[in-house]
């Protein structure tokens, strides 16, 4: 959906995670709709474990919004160094779980929650990032046609796999499961070397027990 830079905000002398459109001035109308969408979903969330939105315009034909700056890493980098503790990771899921079960009861579901779009602030708290896929239950316009697949392949949902319009909060809560299926093993559910591979092996295959 975009590209990230960390910014300084002059009038606030502040540190700040600054998105710009990906497409820039080229950027067709539905790639700014989903931006316009993603900033204005989590503009609404005021919840510790969500990203806060500062700011949404334009500058020179590029779409872009500004976010609150987390010097740390992603969820996936302790996912792939395997540190995590049972404890730690039950801690973990627990703050990522009350954000996201925050998030469906303001009628907003993420689908594309993954180990890349959680991060670790300093005091080891996680912070959801990334509603670029985000769909609202209330008054919002929902971009997503039948037939679509959005989302990750190793984390999405079947009813998301499908490319069918079902899909909704129950979606992020297999997500949930797949994120706690990376903490405590170190790779997804499900693997392939494409994403067809990937697809395929969540329609028809149980995952390895961990």
């Amino acid at each position: 959906m975009g590209v990230v830079y960390q910014a300084r905000q002059e009038g606030l002398d502040r540190s700040v995670a600054l998105k710009l459109i990906s497409g820039g001035v080229l950027a067709g109308s539905e790639e700014r709709s989903r931006f316009r969408l993603e900033a204005e979903a989590a503009a609404r969330l005021d919840h510790p474990g969500i990203i806060s939105i500062y700011d949404i315009g334009s500058w020179r034909g590029y779409e872009y919004f500004s976010m609150y700056y987390i010097d740390g890493p992603t969820l996936q980098e302790h996912v792939d160094a395997r540190e995590l503790s049972d404890d730690r990771i039950a801690t973990l899921m627990q703050s990522i779980a009350e954000a996201v079960h925050y998030a469906h009861r303001a009628g907003i579901v993420h689908r594309d929650l993954k180990p890349d779009n959680i991060l670790i602030n300093a005091e080891g708290f996680p912070l959801i990032a990334d509603f670029g896929l985000a769909k609202t239950h209330r008054g919002g316009s929902i971009l997503t046609q039948t037939g679509q697949v959005l989302g990750t392949p190793h984390y999405m949902s079947p009813e998301q796999a499908s490319g069918g319009r079902d899909s909704n909060a129950s979606s992020d809560i297999y997500s949930l499961g797949a994120i706690l299926y990376a903490m405590l093993t170190g790779q997804p559910p499900h693997q392939g070397d494409s994403a067809a591979q990937i697809l395929r092996s969540l329609a028809e295959d149980e995952p390895l027990a961990p």
